[in-house]
């Protein structure tokens, strides 16, 4: 899959993605190892009902455009939902990528 440009929301909220477009998956958020560039990243993936895919790479800094990935989905930490503020929605992305962290380090 390639990265492509995203509308730039996850970076406004402090948490940037990379972005697949439309892919396969099912919708909801999910654990995910991404490997890119021969290097393995975590984080946290969210597919939307349309299937939009995002993924909130840990530990990654750098611009991803153009590059291929391939994304492992682990277990699903939650359903998609509609929230009323930009606040409520980086709330809830903390918590998910704090989710992760705990599930990474419960597994090392």
């Amino acid at each position: 899959m390639k990265v492509v440009k995203g509308k730039g929301l996850g970076r406004k909220l402090g948490f940037p993605t990379i972005n697949l477009g439309k892919q396969r998956f099912k919708s909801g958020v999910f654990v995910v190892k991404v490997e890119m560039e021969g290097k393995k990243y975590w984080g946290a993936m969210h597919v939307s009902e349309e299937g939009d895919t995002e993924i909130h790479l840990l530990n990654y800094k750098g611009n991803a455009y153009g590059k291929e990935v391939k994304v492992e989905v682990g277990e699903k930490i939650r359903e998609t939902r509609k929230f009323n503020s930009l606040e409520n929605l980086r709330d809830q992305i903390a918590l998910d990528v704090d989710l992760v962290r705990q599930q990474l380090a419960t597994c090392r």
